[in-house]
């Protein structure tokens, strides 16, 4: 966030500073925020973590869909009250399927994500590092003439 330079929040992002691989990021950062409050609702630290909830929500997601299918035959066969209590159960079940399916889908995206964010930032602080090692080396001449650690060239000292 903060190399996106969303995290100072009163300040304006200069768009000409943000380095050329963090600008497609920030074009999806409503899908990255809503990947980052899913991480961290659930507690998820490492990839296994992601892949195991990712696991949980597919078989729940079977788990809905074999209970849908059902409730569809039943409430062929009935009327009336209870022909609106199973349809009541299966709007339920196709909300519960949708909110899966999406978080299912931000998990993929983290997937996908992550290691190429890690990747790029390792690029971008090989940039900046060679970027110091050069205005280092552009002030290397001005260190060395400063003469501060110089005896007095007279003999003084």
């Amino acid at each position: 966030c903060y190399k996106l330079g969303i995290l100072p929040k009163n300040r304006k992002q200069n768009y000409a500073r943000l380095h050329y691989l963090l600008k497609d990021d920030l074009m999806k950062m409503d899908a990255i925020t809503d990947e980052t409050r899913l991480l961290c609702r659930n507690h998820i630290d490492t990839a296994e973590q992601l892949l195991s909830y990712k696991g949980s929500l597919e078989s729940e997601m079977q788990e809905l869909t074999e209970q849908r299918k059902g409730l569809y035959s039943q409430s062929r066969k009935l009327s009336g009250e209870e022909k609106e209590a199973v349809k009541a159960r299966l709007s339920e079940i196709t909300e519960r399927m949708k909110t899966l399916r999406k978080e299912v889908r931000l998990c993929e995206g983290i997937e996908a994500r992550s290691d190429a964010l890690k990747e790029k930032l390792n690029v971008i602080r090989a940039d900046e590092n060679k970027e110091k090692g050069k205005e280092l080396m552009k002030h290397e001449h001005r260190r060395r003439s400063g003469g501060a650690n110089r005896k007095d060239e007279l003999g003084g000292i």
